[in-house]
């Protein structure tokens, strides 16, 4: 296989370094609204990769979130968002942003116990949650989220005991990637180390630019 078409790796380091801090940070700067996604999501993999689930567990989507803002210090702050009046965890933050946002790209106004929400993103001012009865207000301001989001990944990268856990090493591979030998310019294109090895590769994302 000639340079061009040769497999390459990416390490848990790289990613976090690359993907989450870096371009997130540059589609936050630009587009703030679908940066919140993102960093929801990115929180998400901050507690997947504490955590000693498989990294194709499903069903542990909130369990990880929460795990994320329960260990990371610059997220502790988001605590306060974890209950609805009914004990649930990370309600607030959990049901109505990344939920919304990662299942449909707005935000959820309900909890599954017909908790009420009233979301806003903005780039200014503190973020707040207001309680009325039976309904919340949330305020999130984005850079201040980024920030957090960002010194989470920081501490992750440079604390040893989250970093080099029971189960995952920062720098060992995290995705395998195999550009297709009849197509140019391919930004993406692999499968997470632990959903596959070397002989038994099933299916890999292509995503052409």
């Amino acid at each position: 296989m000639d340079e061009a078409n040769a497999v390459t790796y990416t390490s848990y380091k790289e990613f976090i370094e690359n993907i989450l801090i870096k371009e997130i940070g540059e589609i936050k700067n630009s587009h703030h609204y679908l940066s919140l996604s993102l960093i929801c999501e990115g929180i998400e993999f901050l507690g997947k990769y504490i955590s000693d689930d498989d990294w194709e567990e499903t069903q542990v989507s909130e369990k990880q979130f929460i795990n994320a803002l329960s260990t990371f210090k610059a997220l502790k702050k988001y605590n306060k968002y974890y209950t609805n009046g009914n004990g649930d965890p990370c309600s607030f933050l959990y049901r109505s942003i990344r939920c919304g946002f990662c299942h449909s790209l707005s935000p959820s106004s309900t909890d599954k116990k017909g908790y009420g929400y009233d979301s806003t993103l903005g780039e200014y001012g503190k973020s707040e949650i207001i309680s009325e009865g039976n309904k919340c207000k949330i305020y999130i301001n984005i850079n201040s989220l980024y920030d957090d989001f960002v010194e989470a990944c920081n501490e992750l990268l440079n604390d040893s005991r989250l970093s080099n856990n029971n189960k995952r090493k920062i720098q060992n591979n995290f995705l395998r990637i195999a550009p297709h030998p009849n197509l140019d310019n391919v930004c993406v294109s692999g499968v997470t180390i632990e959903a596959t090895t070397e002989t038994t590769l099933g299916p890999t994302l292509e995503i052409k630019i």
